[in-house]
């Protein structure tokens, strides 16, 4: 009986180390497994946290651009306007008869027109004098009564600006009666022939 039993004896020392190997096997394929998953959320994580830096950065570099491209156009935009003959004497010459205020005025909104179809992201254009006189946009858009373009911060930082320009910082437009965007200005003195003085500005809004 005692010779019988050795050989179960060692068979189940076999299948005991057997059932250990296959026991740390399974732990080492388990361990591999939640190491390799570890390192892969990790490198996903970062792979997306990189990406997302990177496609932040070129929208950001995209919005700086458009910006920049937009205020080189209206600084030029406004150049023009403001050393127009037209927009001068429609503004302060007041020796001047019905119809040729008609005919400036005209030739006035023709280049509003070809401003504001150029681009799509100007809202209202206008030029403004101190003596009362406007015209915006169609030429039918009216000002804000109760408001005093004067007392507006941008008004002001144009009219004292070396440079006779200015742009504002994003601010609800309510000067111009029915539209309230939110937007930027950029505004530019004019300056008034007769008397050499800022008497007026126009904006892009």
């Amino acid at each position: 009986m005692k010779h019988r039993g050795e050989p179960i004896s060692l068979f189940g020392k076999f299948k005991s180390i057997q059932s250990a190997m296959m026991a740390s096997f399974s732990a080492l394929v388990v361990l591999a497994g939640l190491s390799f998953l570890v390192i892969a959320v990790n490198y996903t994580n970062k792979a997306i946290y990189e990406n997302s830096i990177h496609y932040t950065t070129q929208i950001i570099r995209q919005v700086n651009r458009d910006v920049d491209a937009y205020i080189d156009y209206m600084e030029n935009i406004s150049s023009v306007i403001a050393k127009s003959s037209d927009v001068s004497r429609y503004l302060f010459d007041e020796n001047q008869t019905a119809e040729q205020y008609a005919e400036e005025k005209e030739r006035i909104l023709t280049q509003f027109r070809t401003i504001m179809e150029s681009r799509s992201d100007i809202y209202n254009i206008a030029i403004v004098a101190d003596n009362g006189k406007y015209i915006v946009n169609s030429g039918k858009e009216k000002l804000t009564e109760y408001i005093d373009i004067k007392n507006l911060d941008w008004y002001r930082e144009t009219m004292k600006a070396s440079g006779g320009i200015a742009i504002s910082s994003s601010h609800v437009q309510n000067a111009i009666r029915s539209s309230y965007q939110w937007v930027i200005t950029l505004s530019r003195a004019l300056v008034n022939n007769q008397t050499g003085e800022k008497e007026g500005l126009f904006l892009s809004i």
